[in-house]
């Protein structure tokens, strides 16, 4: 009834109406999240209503119309869960008029860190406690870590983070990171500071010793190419050519 709306008295609690996502989108957009979870039944609900932009409330009789724009997005694989019969092919193939493919947060470097920081705005909104920000360790971490959860995962992280901080602390540092449940153990010989300039000659080390193959070194380094590329223009590492 959440999608498609409900009447009263359609089942028991249904004290009042309730218009469906399309009719509360109507004339804008709508965004339809983790579709792959939707039951087959509905899907072929959800088909018919995206034909014929018309619907019905559950236990309601009249015919209802929408113009809007949908947007969908999936947390598996489309084309898999198609071929083992868990999506209908013609609800993909209705939907699928301009897909996006995006790639795992382990492989878009650049947004961890603009994500993490909308993320712990977002938990100053809710909570009211302001921190300034994260310290130069724990945006190496947070830069490092492969986010197998993707982008949940990273809010998650800085939630949890934020959460467990002791009340005075306004500086976010690797000792309060909170991944996998467990605050991760600050180095007592060195501050974040010496430990990013450690990053930094760890990686330049590591280009000198590989003839500067970016590949070959990402890999030493157990890193995606991609956070490699954007570490080296975070921390001002460039080949000075003869």
């Amino acid at each position: 009834s959440e999608l498609f709306g409900h009447v009263k008295g359609a089942f028991t609690n249904a004290t009042a109406d309730k218009p469906s996502y399309f009719e509360m989108a109507d004339n804008g957009t709508l965004f339809l999240d983790e579709i792959a979870d939707l039951p087959l039944h509905l899907q072929a609900k959800l088909l018919r209503v995206l034909d014929t932009r018309r619907l019905r409330r559950l236990g309601g009789t009249q015919e209802i119309t929408f113009q809007e724009r949908i947007i969908s997005a999936f947390n598996r694989d489309p084309v898999s869960l198609v071929k083992s019969g868990q999506f209908r092919s013609d609800l993909y193939y209705r939907l699928s008029v301009f897909p996006i493919h995006l790639t795992p947060l382990r492989e878009r470097p650049k947004d961890i860190l603009p994500l993490a920081y909308y993320f712990l705005a977002a938990y100053t909104v809710r909570s009211g406690r302001v921190f300034d920000d994260f310290s130069e360790g724990a945006k190496s971490v947070l830069l490092d870590y492969q986010y197998p959860g993707n982008v949940r995962e990273l809010q998650n992280i800085v939630d949890r983070t934020a959460a467990l901080c002791p009340p005075k602390v306004s500086l976010i540092g690797t000792e309060h990171l909170d991944i996998h449940g467990e605050a991760l153990e600050e180095m007592p010989s060195q501050s974040d500071q010496s430990s990013n300039e450690t990053e930094h000659d760890r990686i330049l080390r590591a280009l000198q010793e590989n003839q500067w193959h970016r590949g070959r070194v990402a890999e030493k380094l157990g890193m995606p190419y991609s956070t490699l590329r954007y570490k080296m223009e975070r921390l001002g590492i460039s080949r000075v050519r003869d």
